[in-house]
């Protein structure tokens, strides 16, 4: 799943080229993302491969990516999402240098 919310941000914003600085921040409402997995499921593969936003090497397997996301947004009970291009790896360097 990883790259899910960049891409459906990228797809929100309707990105042409990528761009991370748009991306980063970006928030995304559970609906919204429920909106761009119908539509992203709802054409063939081909055609997911020309949305804008979307990377084409993404397109086999960003309908699964946004079930998934829509799945743990809902177990946390959370509404939306924040997307940044940082992974959890950030995350974790931030968290060490708090316990020093």
């Amino acid at each position: 799943m990883a790259g899910t919310a960049t891409s459906c941000a990228s797809i929100d914003l309707a990105l042409d080229p990528y761009d991370p600085a748009r991306v980063e921040g970006h928030r995304l409402s559970r609906a919204r993302i429920a909106e761009l997995r119908d539509r992203l499921a709802a054409v063939p593969l081909a055609e997911r491969r020309e949305v804008t936003g979307l990377d084409p090497g993404r397109a086999p397997t960003i309908v699964a990516g946004t079930v998934v996301l829509l799945e743990a947004l809902g177990a946390f009970g959370l509404d939306g999402v924040e997307v940044s291009e940082r992974d959890i790896l950030w995350g974790v360097a931030l968290d060490s240098r708090k316990r020093r």
